[in-house]
C-alpha cells in the first residue's frame, strides 16, 4: 500500500465512507483506497490487501488455515453444517 493524496473523490474499501479529492489516503493497486484509520483497522483484522497477500505467500500454515476455512464454508453451504463439521473433524484427526 502507498500513502497518496487522492486525485479524485472515492470510497473507502474498508468502511465504505466517502473520500475527498486531495485527502491523504492509503492506496492499493487493483483494490482502491482506505482512510488512514481504516487501514490500521484492516491490518489488525488481517484484511488489508497487501498484508493478507504477503502472509498467504510467506506463511504456509496460515495459507492452509485459510483454505480449510474456505473448504468448511463451501461444505456447510452446500451439504449442511453436520457434514461440514464431520469433514473438518476427519481432517483434524488425519493431520495428527
Amino acid at each position: 500500500m502507498k500513502l497518496i493524496y487522492a486525485k479524485y473523490p472515492g470510497k473507502c474499501q474498508h468502511c465504505g465512507g466517502k473520500t475527498d479529492r486531495n485527502e491523504e489516503v492509503w492506496w492499493a493497486p487493483g483494490t482502491g483506497v482506505f482512510h488512514q484509520p481504516c487501514k490500521a483497522e484492516a491490518e489488525r483484522a488481517g484484511n488489508a490487501p497487501d498484508t493478507q497477500h504477503e502472509r498467504l505467500m510467506q506463511d504456509p500454515e496460515y495459507a492452509q488455515g485459510v483454505r480449510d476455512v474456505e473448504d468448511y464454508h463451501f461444505n456447510r453451504d452446500t451439504f449442511g453444517t453436520e457434514y461440514a463439521e464431520a469433514i473438518q473433524m476427519e481432517k483434524e484427526f488425519n493431520d495428527q
